[in-house]
């Protein structure tokens, strides 16, 4: 705003009050004359309500003059809003499709027969639209001016061209899964069965998340399609009040409300598809949920039998062990007995074996019976041999044989002993 606007609608700061916190009402402090406010504060209160540019035009033919001032004539009609839809994202591995948005704003000025536009992610499809309105200049000026209600509806309807392939994709997969509710066997599974898995619930439950999704992003391009309606209908009725309807570039056609009810119907159809598939996969996950469930039972009930006949056999071989222990028993009872015998023997022989040695080398050559001559029997005694140090010599070497093959055989066991318990560590 210049300074002489503002002069002629302000004033000088001194002759003007400024606005009542009691009255929010921006009036004039006389007829024809300065706004009851100052600049500055008018200034930050079009800054705190982040009041569009155009709003100064109109602002202008207030203030201070002599005569009356006609020649501002304003008529703007502003619209933004965004459209959801879904594209496939071409990627390798995980879902095909995304889901996207696209922000659209549009301003028309009804004087200027102007009409801005701006698109911010706009999708191939519409962006193909745009491309062959840009080739035909006179179908680009028809449009943008005259015909801005039949460029939205080109528009969303070419943006919301895959909803029906992504329906079906994700339809596609609920019926996956309900073949194997319907046809999976419960109690008598097979090799060839189907395998019903706590995967599958999982799965199911992504499904119906993105089909949620699905339902409120078309239930937002339903709202935007009645929203566009609202609006055009309003147009259209000022458009048929002016007295100069010629001059007036906004119509909206048959052609245009009908292709706009046609796009509100085409979501209605998708939704109601949702709602169905929605609708349907929530008994499928019942039905899985139920599979699985006797599938848990019958398998429980296959493991408490097979438990059982453990325990049976557990229990046979316990008796057979103890049938065993008490044989064992017996035998070890058995033995002691012979232990004792032969211990007995063993102690009889150790007594008699001094006894025996002796009377074997008495008896031997080795001690004879000598008398002196001329003497009698009865003053004869023994006399050992001249050769009874062969006997000793060859007896205290095969006694040191014998101790050392016995000093060899325990070494060599214990070697064996230790190599075993290496192995077992």
């Amino acid at each position: 705003m210049s300074n002489d606007d503002a002069h002629k609608l302000f004033g000088d700061k001194v002759q003007v009050e400024i606005l009542s916190i009691s009255n929010d009402v921006i009036g004039y402090i006389f007829s024809w004359g300065y706004l009851n406010i100052t600049q500055d504060a008018f200034n930050k209160l079009l800054v705190s309500e982040q009041v569009f540019e155009h709003y100064n035009k109109l602002v202008k033919t207030f203030g201070q003059r002599i005569r009356e001032n006609n020649n501002a004539h304003l008529i703007l009609h502003e619209i933004c809003y965004n459209v959801y839809h879904v594209e496939k994202n071409h990627r390798q591995e995980g879902d095909p499709w995304s889901m996207r948005e696209t922000a659209v704003y549009h301003k028309l000025n009804i004087p200027n027969r102007r009409s801005n536009w701006i698109f911010v992610q706009i999708p191939q499809a519409a962006r193909t639209v745009l491309e062959q309105l840009e080739v035909s200049p006179k179908l680009c000026i028809d449009v943008m001016q005259s015909k801005c209600l039949e460029l939205h509806i080109i528009l969303i309807s070419a943006i919301s061209t895959h909803w029906s392939e992504y329906i079906d994709f994700l339809g596609g997969k609920v019926d996956v899964l309900d073949v194997k509710a319907s046809y999976s066997n419960v109690e008598d599974i097979s090799e060839v069965d189907y395998s019903v898995t706590f995967t599958d619930c999982q799965s199911l439950y992504i499904l119906q998340r993105k089909l949620r999704k699905a339902r409120r992003a078309l239930e937002c391009c339903q709202d935007l399609a009645r929203g566009l309606e609202d609006s055009w209908l309003g147009i259209r009725i000022r458009d048929d009040d002016s007295q100069n309807q010629s001059s007036n570039p906004v119509r909206v056609s048959v052609e245009s409300a009908a292709g706009l009810h046609l796009y509100a119907a085409e979501i209605a159809s998708h939704i109601k598809n949702i709602i169905a598939i929605l609708e349907r996969s929530y008994s499928i996950g019942n039905l899985l949920s139920k599979i699985l469930e006797l599938r848990q039972v019958e398998k429980s009930h296959k493991t408490s039998q097979s438990i059982e006949k453990n325990i049976v056999a557990l229990e046979h071989i316990s008796t057979r062990s103890n049938e065993t222990s008490q044989t064992l028993a017996k035998l070890a009872r058995e033995n002691n007995k012979g232990s004792l015998t032969l211990k007995t023997l063993t102690l009889i022989a150790t007594i008699y074996l001094p006894a025996t040695l002796s009377a074997t080398i008495f008896s031997s050559d080795a001690v004879q019976t000598t008398s002196d001559a001329g003497s009698d029997l009865k003053n004869s005694h023994f006399v050992l041999a001249p050769d009874f140090w062969v006997f000793m010599v060859v007896t205290l070497g095969f006694t040191l044989l014998t101790l050392l093959a016995f000093l060899i055989l325990r070494y060599a066991a214990g070697r064996s002993q230790k190599q075993r318990n290496k192995d077992v560590i």
